[in-house]
């Protein structure tokens, strides 16, 4: 079988003794001196100097790991990968976009470390693609649909992957893929709703926000819904008892599938190591995308959101006339 490649934009990524090494010399070019002059005068440590350099380090391999799933889940799934820098409107900036003449469907990617458990998934990122689900429904393309794609990946001890040079982040990641769980908002929504929404300090984002909420779905349930497909039946039960119905979730056409990746996917000289996947999707993507601009309301008041809120973002930036089409 003819080898597949993905090529993910990689930041460059050291380990700390190479940074360290090029921080001492870049100081030794600043005086003047060779790195051998200045190092026997002033020694190899420098205070700050790891601090600094390690908390960089932790931010690039974030990233780089982030570039790998992404550009995974493209290749795997096709759409067109989104850099940071490009917006679909406003301030929406999904990972990957899929358009056809048929569809349109938006992807949000997380990985997780499966010793460390948990993703992130952000409110105000929730949100982002709640409004534009409806501004698709709304304005005639009903056929569309927003999935996250939640990679588990690496073992039982806790992976440092800023440790690695890049060489051996995309080896690792390589290697230790262990499964992937694609969910579509109708079943999203009641895996989020079952654990209470947090805040936590976020100054040192991009988004500028300091507090960003978000929900963080325990990495245990994966493993049970790997193992039990009737656990995600509670999920579904737990909401209902919401007063959110399966009609208005639209789970009653819900497709879910499970099957193995290619073993024939490289990145850089390493095999991707097949990996188990779990897909729910929906037979008629236009019959959710309109149930939930019926019902975005009472749905969002079920998961605890500010409802009056978004209904304002709808009203303003979808139907200036404040009605729903529907």
């Amino acid at each position: 079988m003819k080898r597949e490649y993905i090529h993910p934009n990689f930041d460059p990524q050291k380990t700390l003794k190479q940074e360290i090494g090029d921080a001492l010399a870049e100081r030794a070019r600043m005086f003047g001196r060779t790195y051998e002059e200045y190092t026997k005068d002033f020694g190899t440590f420098a205070p700050g100097l790891v601090k600094d350099i390690n908390s960089r380090r932790v931010g690039v391999a974030k990233h780089n790991t982030s570039e790998f799933f992404i550009y995974l889940q493209a290749h795997i799934f096709g759409g067109e990968v989104m850099s940071s820098k490009e917006r679909l409107w406003g301030g929406f900036n999904p990972d990957i976009s899929y358009e056809d003449d048929e569809r349109i469907v938006h992807t949000e990617v997380k990985a997780i470390s499966k010793k460390n458990g948990a993703p992130m998934v952000t409110c105000f990122q929730f949100r982002n693609y709640c409004e534009d689900f409806i501004r698709l429904a709304v304005n005639g393309q009903s056929n569309c649909g927003v999935d996250y794609a939640f990679y588990r990946y690496g073992g039982n001890k806790n992976e440092k992957l800023y440790n690695y040079d890049l060489n051996g982040l995309v080896k690792r990641l390589s290697e230790s893929v262990n499964e992937l769980h694609i969910v579509p908002l109708n079943v999203l929504i009641p895996l989020l709703a079952a654990h209470e929404s947090k805040g936590f300090n976020h100054e040192n984002s991009y988004t500028s926000r300091d507090i960003e909420y978000y929900w963080e779905p325990f990495g245990g349930n994966f493993t049970r819904i790997s193992k039990n497909p009737e656990t995600m039946e509670e999920f579904f039960k737990d909401f209902e008892s919401r007063g959110i119905s399966r009609e208005v979730l639209c789970l009653e056409g819900l497709k879910r599938e499970e099957f193995e990746s290619s073993d024939n996917i490289f990145c850089r000289r390493y095999k991707v190591k097949p990996f188990r996947v779990i897909r729910y999707s929906n037979e008629d993507l236009s019959e959710w995308a309109q149930s939930f601009a019926e019902n975005y309301y009472k749905i969002f008041e079920a998961m605890e959101l500010d409802a009056d809120s978004f209904d304002k973002i709808v009203k303003k930036h979808i139907n200036p006339l404040g009605d729903v089409p529907f």
